[in-house]
């Protein structure tokens, strides 16, 4: 709590990535694909991950959802240790 999501990057995507990402959302008000990210202890996975902007009666985004699953057993990677 208080903390930004960029705590839990896991270094895998670059500046690009993100800067990819975000310009979609902001155009099409949505996101949705694979994304490497960190647990709380550290260790590494691979998540589907939906983002939806969430607009105020007037349409303007005033939060964005974010929806997750881990995908690292089905994809068949073995999760990592804390190494990014």
């Amino acid at each position: 709590m208080g903390k930004t999501p960029s705590l839990l990057k896991s270094g895998k995507q670059d500046r690009g990535f993100y800067s990819a990402m975000w310009d979609q959302i902001r155009s099409q008000v949505f996101w949705q694909g694979e994304i490497w990210n960190r647990k709380k202890n550290g260790d590494i996975y691979l998540e589907w991950l939906t983002i939806s902007g969430v607009k105020n009666e007037a349409g303007d985004i005033v939060y964005y959802a974010g929806m997750f699953s881990d995908i690292t057993k089905q994809r068949g990677h073995k999760q990592e240790e804390g190494r990014g």
